[in-house]
């Protein structure tokens, strides 16, 4: 008891001493810590995925960790487990190529079961797939040797235009019969024109009739192009060829002149749409922050008219803006190359920066979206800050060497052609000479993954060497491949049927 009252006087004393505000503050209580939860992973691949007979290839299994932890795949279970192989990283494919006629399924109607889990070394998940396997049918597309080309390597421009390719120092060649012929090496921009690193021609096409207000020309060879230009800015102009002699070293109509410094992401692609205006992608100019100023040209699409001018005081802008603006899309960074489909949907390849390939959809009628660079980079974002809802990409691909993987995208268009194998599918591909196909109606649905890719030039004999671009005739039935095959010889390939 004696030993109890001590205790308790002093517990009163020190409480009264506190109170007094003679001591020091009382000591901060220590927080509780929150205990850390480590979360399993979560998959983000379809349980459904779908591949065409006759590959080995299915794709990538892919689940994210909460806590950002690298996660590994193994097989547990399913079925049909034993018609797979998984790599640790999480690549899946078939033993040996399915045959849809024949299939091997437990149920034997070509979906095979199968169960993965996967560890980010602590805890784990499983995940439950169907392989669906697809017909394929009988090749009726054959890959047909168009012959060379002796142009350099770096003469060749990433984008081209339809009906054939364009150097950089301004020629141009048909690449499909009917040929209509190539302009003289006089007849090139060789004297105002910048071809250093990625300058030079960058976008051409061909019209039959020329500017309002300009004299001259035969119908048929009147051409807009855009170059850089001597001193390095972007023009874009008109020009033309009559009667032997060529307008291409002195510019008939600069329609919109740009100053420049940059030499890389310049962009270039241009055509005349459905509705009749003139489309013009530019890219970032090495600046990324050039594609979110409004102020900036770069790192944007724009539809101009070129017969007309809103700009009379201004005589590097000699062009109308439609009504709705002229701003397309804004938040991109390398757009070498873009096509229309049947029904007016723009597809736009962006080149990315270290982890995204992109391809991007733009509606009809659509203007100012936003797709987000340099705040995202595909739809992985990269730095705080920017739009609040970018338009994330129909179609992205990662950087690297696997064979669903890109480098350098190389944009390329529908087909509208005879060969029932290739009907409905966009055809695009990667420098490293990967050869895709996907159905267009799935690329346009806003949810289409890599699993929906055909290695198309797996089905070609020989394989592709790299891949420079792919272009196509005016309406759309022919696709045409340009590839590297030595260290000056480039090919050109058609795809037709057989």
């Amino acid at each position: 008891m004696r030993v109890f009252a001590t205790l308790l006087s002093s517990a009163l004393l020190l409480t009264a001493c506190d109170g007094g505000g003679s001591g020091g503050p009382a000591p901060t209580p220590t927080p509780t810590p929150t205990p850390v939860v480590n979360r399993p992973p979560v998959f983000t691949t379809p349980n459904i995925v779908y591949m065409p007979e006759n590959q080995t290839l299915v794709g990538n299994i892919v689940a994210v960790d909460p806590e950002g932890a690298p996660v590994t795949y193994t097989i547990t279970g399913g079925e049909d487990r034993a018609f797979f192989t998984l790599t640790s990283a999480g690549q899946l494919s078939f033993l040996s190529p399915p045959d849809f006629e024949n299939p091997l399924d437990s149920n034997h109607n070509n979906n095979y079961d199968l169960e993965i889990t996967a560890s980010d070394g602590t805890n784990t998940v499983r995940g439950s797939f169907g392989i669906i396997v697809t017909d394929i049918g009988p090749s009726d597309y054959v890959l047909s040797d168009g012959g060379t080309i002796g142009w350099p390597y770096s003469a060749i421009q990433p984008g081209t235009f339809t009906d054939g390719v364009i150097r950089s120092t301004g020629q141009w060649r048909d690449m499909f019969p009917p040929t209509r012929g190539s302009l003289p090496p006089s007849g090139s921009f060789a004297a105002n024109i910048s071809t250093t690193d990625e300058r030079g021609l960058l976008g051409f096409i061909q019209t039959r009739e020329g500017p309002t207000g300009v004299t001259g020309g035969l119908p048929g060879f009147w051409y807009i192009a855009m170059r850089t230009a001597a001193n390095g800015d972007l023009v874009l102009s008109w020009n033309n060829y009559e009667n032997g002699v060529s307008y291409f070293a002195i510019d008939r109509k600069v329609i919109w002149r740009i100053p420049n410094t940059a030499t890389r992401n310049l962009g270039g692609w241009i055509e005349i749409g459905p509705d009749g205006f003139l489309y013009v992608a530019i890219g970032d100019g090495e600046t990324p922050a050039n594609a979110q100023d409004p102020a900036s040209p770069y790192g944007k699409l724009f539809r101009i008219d070129p017969n007309g001018d809103s700009f009379p005081a201004d005589p590097d802008r000699n062009f109308t803006v439609p009504a709705g603006g002229m701003t397309v899309a804004l938040g991109l960074r390398n757009p070498v190359w873009a096509s229309f489909d049947r029904t007016g949907n723009l597809i736009v390849g962006d080149r990315g920066a270290s982890v995204r390939e992109e391809l991007n959809v733009i509606r009809p009628g659509e203007t100012n979206v936003n797709f987000g660079w340099p705040y995202f980079e595909g739809s992985l974002r990269q730095m705080p800050g920017g739009p609040a809802a970018p338009r994330m990409p129909a179609l992205e691909l990662a950087h690297g060497s696997g064979p669903l993987d890109a480098n350098a995208i190389v944009p390329g268009s529908d087909y509208r052609g005879p060969s029932t194998g290739l009907a409905g599918q966009y055809i695009f591909g990667d420098t490293r000479g990967t050869l895709w196909m996907i159905p267009l109606a799935r690329l346009l649905s806003g949810t289409a993954t890599t699993a929906d890719l055909v290695r198309t030039e797996e089905l070609f004999r020989p394989n592709l060497p790299n891949l420079l671009f792919i272009g196509t005739n005016s309406d759309r039935s022919q696709l045409g491949l340009l590839v590297v095959n030595g260290a000056t010889t480039r090919r050109f390939y058609s795809i037709s049927k057989p």
